[in-house]
């Protein structure tokens, strides 16, 4: 039976779906001024270059406890919960903008995590979001928008 650490399983997990993600920046229409150092795609490079860079050293950083677990302990049922909730992120952020569902992807993620304080769980998901969203808009000049309502197919 193969066995391996918690972490290392998530960072095996995680960054096939990095890729994935990088393949969709590509899909992002590049900017027409060449003077604009920061485009569309920016943001999301940025976001994929650390994520990628974690997984990556999930799997490769050395494990002082030598904790293993093997593959019917792993608490699949959060995995799949998780990546519903991820497809339901993404999924609704053309339909709803970005302030709701990250506020409530961060919200519910944390929760899946920790499971004792929902409340503060939405608190984190709501401040991060706003902080994000004002850093980005305002700092980076970089529209984003926080509420929409669209309909599917129109």
């Amino acid at each position: 039976m193969i066995k391996l650490p918690a972490d290392r399983l998530g960072g095996l997990l995680i960054l096939p779906l990095i890729l994935v993600y990088i393949s969709g920046i590509y899909q992002i229409p590049a900017s027409s001024n060449p003077g604009i150092i920061l485009s569309a795609a920016s943001l999301p490079t940025l976001i994929a270059i650390m994520a990628g860079i974690c997984c990556v050293w999930l799997i490769l950083k050395p494990n002082p406890s030598d904790e293993v677990t093997s593959f019917a302990q792993y608490n699949w049922r959060r995995l799949g919960i998780f990546i519903l909730l991820m497809l339901g992120y993404a999924y609704s952020l053309p339909l709803l903008g970005f302030g709701l569902p990250t506020s409530v992807f961060i919200g519910a993620g944390i929760w899946l995590l920790k499971r004792d304080r929902p409340g503060l769980a939405a608190c984190v998901g709501l401040v991060t979001t706003s902080i994000f969203w004002f850093a980005v808009t305002y700092g980076l000049n970089i529209y984003l928008p926080l509420f929409q309502l669209n309909t599917v197919g129109g």
